[in-house]
């Protein structure tokens, strides 16, 4: 059948009969990657939350599939679900990143360094698992994140002595290098500084010059491509 996606109606029926193709590979063929789909068709077709997690959490718990497990603890982040959800971000996160979800492991592994636990009086004392968290991300970089590539960086660059991370330019360096090849344009903005002070490696003024130049026209691209999207919105 031709549908006319001018046509409200056609639209439904569209929509429903891809709804009953999800179910069905999901359910009766036990495809990972289709029950993925109907979590998505859940979240943003039918804006069930509830049965878009149902699905996101059982898919990550039977089948160990990794976006479900990153959808199913971002949905539960960002407020949905039931308390037990929320309760178990970071597990979720976790299981991810170990299924190979390089965003699960970005996320993990920031929200490890960020969270906080808090003493009797309700002060923050230190982050939930920091060693656990840098983990996290260095998986994520190795899984080709520029996100994680560089916040590993950054983390290097400063250190964090209340999580015993110490200062490492050349770990620093080495997860800057990847997180730029990967396209992070703050990754090649720090290449460019470690090149132009010799920090983590061998000062080098014409390979400062090449990424400060690429850092540049990064952002230039950045600034066309959202000016784009603002006109075509």
């Amino acid at each position: 059948m031709d549908y006319d996606f001018k046509k409200e109606e056609d639209v439904k029926e569209f929509l429903d009969k891809l709804g009953v193709e999800y179910r069905f590979s999901c359910f009766s063929e036990k495809r990972p990657d289709s029950c993925h789909l109907l979590g998505e068709y859940f979240e943003t077709i039918k804006t069930d939350h509830d049965k878009a997690m149902k699905v996101f959490k059982n898919n990550c718990d039977e089948y160990k599939f990794a976006r479900s497990c990153y959808k199913y603890a971002t949905l539960a982040l960002r407020g949905k679900g039931n308390k037990q959800a929320r309760e178990e971000v970071s597990s979720y996160y976790e299981k991810g990143c170990t299924y190979g979800s390089s965003d699960a492991c970005t996320s993990g592994g920031l929200l490890a360094m960020m969270k906080s636990k808090k003493d009797k009086t309700g002060k923050e004392i230190q982050a939930e698992d920091p060693e656990k968290g840098m983990a996290m991300l260095v998986k994520g970089c190795e899984l080709n994140n520029q996100h994680a590539c560089y916040h590993a960086s950054a983390l290097y660059i400063t250190g964090r002595a209340e999580y015993n991370i110490p200062s490492d330019m050349e770990k620093a360096f080495k997860f800057a290098d990847r997180g730029c090849e990967l396209g992070s344009i703050h990754a090649c903005g720090n290449l460019s500084l470690m090149y132009k002070k010799g920090e983590g490696v061998a000062k080098d003024l014409t390979k400062a010059k090449f990424f400060e130049a690429k850092t540049r026209d990064m952002h230039q691209q950045y600034k066309e491509q959202l000016s784009f999207q603002r006109e075509a919105n």
